[in-house]
């Protein structure tokens, strides 16, 4: 069977690369290893092997995983909101005396040419 469709947000704009594959029913990727990712008008297809279930998954959006039950579908992701901690970015100490003695170096060796 080959399946195809088209993969938008939830503001109808088309979704590039959105990951899909063929799955079981808790959205792990099958035997068959089979899948696409989309194109830039967010269209995809695809032969589909063992008919059991379908999964999208895109960077920043919900995963959505469903049983195959026809051969085009017009899907629609939601955005995921992510809870990370924020991150805190800590200045090292950082060694100047490399840096200033080839800088040293590299001024006196233009100055002797």
């Amino acid at each position: 069977m080959y399946i195809r469709g088209n993969v938008k947000d939830t503001q109808g704009t088309p979704l590039l690369a959105v990951a899909v594959f063929e799955s079981n029913a808790t959205g792990q990727l099958t035997a068959a290893q089979n899948g696409t990712i989309t194109d830039n008008e967010g269209n995809f297809g695809f032969r589909v092997i063992d008919k059991q279930s379908i999964t999208f998954r895109h960077l920043g959006y919900k995963t959505l995983t469903f049983p195959i039950a026809g051969d085009y579908y017009i899907i629609e992701l939601q955005k995921d909101s992510f809870n990370l901690p924020p991150v805190t970015i800590r200045p090292e100490r950082f060694n100047i005396f490399p840096w200033l003695f080839f800088t040293v170096i590299g001024i006196l060796s233009m100055r002797k040419k």
